[in-house]
């Protein structure tokens, strides 16, 4: 394998695979699919490295089909449950007549779980029941965190639970996150199942009536206010509390209402405006003890909550409804609950660890 890239001399990268770091030399099959599988477990960071070329991923193939012999070999059908073949460098050497890199590797097996982005960590979800809520909580145990799910409803909980228990570990406990003492409840009885704190989606809201800002109830308005706003504030409050010195991150639910108008929803409107000014400023208060705080606004989500507005919107044709929202996002659909569980995963992570104070849309284009 040669590359080469404009003013640097062209360099060979020769894998030599051995299980007993050998002289590297090998004619066996084995150590021949090995060497092969290496390309694309190693090469491509070496060829970026030295090169700033890409290898690309053609080898996966052959990494599948040793991994399905290696697996033979010990007796099975395939490799290892949940595993897939990884490799370690056991020495390296350079040969400056040849510009040839040397690498002798060693092959070992790795569980997916422990390659988990969230490995270890525990999470709170709230809004669990929910599309959104449970579907982060699927993506988040499936990256090897341990999850409570909290909501209004324990029934709703109890048959999302069900779905997910094969995913990981999941708590289900059902909460008023408007009560306080409800929220109390629900982060101690989190912090005591899970063993700790570390990611907190603060996600539970509600859409309110559908209705002219000058036809819109006191009452309704205190609802979504009572939810999506003191909700929002208690969970941060008492969260932060649990997570004290170990930090953590914590994911608010704001929403594109929360970036711009959203005529026939003033209290959704001004609620998600709230977000993100409780999430500025728990930011500011919890960077001290490492705590980041982050806020995402989602466009239309295909969920129970659209469903609602459609029908408020065009109580005689919902459908209708529904295609003059999606005519208002440039790619033109809803997002799915997955576009905004893979953001929030993102936030949730290591990846993020610079990250506070910050609004993300995930809108299809919907506020450029």
């Amino acid at each position: 394998m040669t590359n080469s890239t404009e003013g640097r001399a062209p360099f060979r990268i020769s894998l030599c695979a051995s299980a007993r770091h050998g002289s590297g030399k090998s004619t066996t099959s084995d150590a021949i699919s090995e060497k092969l599988c290496i390309v694309s477990a190693i090469s491509a960071k070496l060829a970026r490295q030295n090169t700033g070329h890409d290898v690309g991923d053609g080898q996966k193939a052959m990494v599948d089909r040793f991994a399905e012999r290696k697996g033979h070999e010990n007796g099975s059908r395939s490799h290892p449950p949940n595993c897939v073949p990884l490799f370690t460098k056991a020495g390296r050497s350079w040969n400056k007549d040849t510009m040839e890199i040397v690498i002798l590797v060693k092959p070992f097996w790795k569980t997916e779980v422990d390659m988990g982005r969230l490995n270890n960590k525990t999470a709170i979800i709230t809004g669990g029941a929910g599309g959104i809520g449970s579907e982060t909580a699927k993506l988040f145990l499936k990256e090897g965190a341990k999850v409570a799910l909290v909501d209004l409803d324990q029934d709703a909980l109890n048959d999302v639970a069900e779905t997910l228990e094969e995913h990981g570990k999941v708590v289900v406990i059902a909460a008023d996150v408007a009560n306080e003492a409800d929220v109390e409840r629900y982060v101690q009885e989190a912090k005591e199942k899970l063993g700790g704190i570390d990611i907190f989606f603060n996600n539970a809201g509600i859409e309110g009536t559908v209705a002219p800002l000058t036809e819109q109830k006191v009452e309704d308005f205190d609802q979504v206010m009572a939810v999506n706003v003191r909700g929002m504030f208690l969970g941060l409050k008492h969260v932060m509390k649990a997570m004290g010195e170990s930090g953590g991150s914590i994911i608010n639910t704001s929403s594109v209402a929360g970036l711009s108008a959203g005529p026939g929803l003033t209290p959704y409107v001004a609620s998600k405006h709230a977000v993100v000014g409780l999430t500025r400023n728990g930011s500011a208060e919890g960077a001290g003890q490492n705590i980041r705080v982050n806020s995402v606004h989602p466009a239309p989500v295909n969920t129970r909550m659209m469903r609602s507005i459609e029908k408020g919107s065009r109580p005689e044709d919902a459908a209708a409804a529904k295609a003059e929202y999606e005519k208002r996002v440039p790619l033109g659909r809803y997002g799915e609950p997955n576009d905004v569980a893979q953001l929030v995963l993102f936030l949730a992570s290591d990846e993020a660890s610079f990250i506070t104070g910050a609004q993300y849309v995930v809108d299809g284009g919907m506020t450029t």
